[in-house]
């Protein structure tokens, strides 16, 4: 999505300042505008659309960036592993505590007690909304083993074991692409808010001088 803003009241600062420090002037406003909208697109995504990722996980998923006369947000087009999303390893008939590691950076990984038939790994996608992933078909294949293991770099990841075979499938889920389209239009008209408040401050400061990046 493109959103153009307007540059209102510019006029009466050409003839005082040259282009150099005008341009500060708007990077500056541009800037601030473009990190409101990343804010608002992680609080929208994980508190309007209810997904159950943690803040820091989702916000280092969107880049915000300016350029020249140009701001960008962007976001990464990659399916989400299901590691994100809180998950829990069922058995049946037993709860068990496995301690991973050693002092503070250890965790536990939760085994929990379950009906027959019921094993597998819950993952909490949506807030408030608990899955079971059991064996079964998965993306066409057939799954005839659910768990957590681990990936490169020791990341706990959901696993599928491909029927008849000894390879596994790592799980994933919606893209942080799927998730921003659904947030567009609130980001974009909290971009063109910030930008009006911001670029308002800056023309206050050029009118009267005040702007700490005028001596420079």
């Amino acid at each position: 999505m493109r959103v153009d803003i307007k540059l209102e009241g510019i006029e009466k600062f050409i003839e005082k300042y040259n282009i150099q420090k005008i341009t500060k002037a708007i990077s500056s406003a541009l800037k601030r505008a473009i990190k409101s909208g990343k804010t608002v697109a992680s609080d929208e995504i994980r508190n309007k659309l209810g997904f159950n990722l943690m803040k820091s996980d989702l916000d280092r998923k969107i880049s915000i960036k300016t350029e020249s006369l140009k701001g960008i947000i962007s976001v990464a087009g990659k399916p989400i592993l299901l590691s994100y999303f809180k998950p829990r390893e069922i058995t049946t008939g037993k709860r068990i505590k496995k301690k991973k590691g050693k002092g503070a950076s250890a965790f536990e990984l939760i085994q929990s007690r379950a009906r027959s038939g019921d094993a597998g790994v819950q993952v909490q996608i949506m807030k408030g909304k608990i899955t079971l992933l059991r064996n079964g078909s998965f993306m066409g294949r057939d799954i005839a083993g659910i768990f957590i293991g681990k990936g490169k770099g020791g990341t706990p990841l959901v696993f599928g074991r491909e029927a008849g075979t000894n390879k596994l499938i790592a799980y994933k889920v919606y893209s942080e692409h799927f998730m921003f389209k659904k947030v567009l239009d609130t980001v974009a008209q909290r971009v063109i808010e910030q930008w009006q408040k911001e670029w308002a401050n800056q023309v206050k400061q050029l009118e009267s001088g005040t702007a700490t990046w005028l001596d420079v």
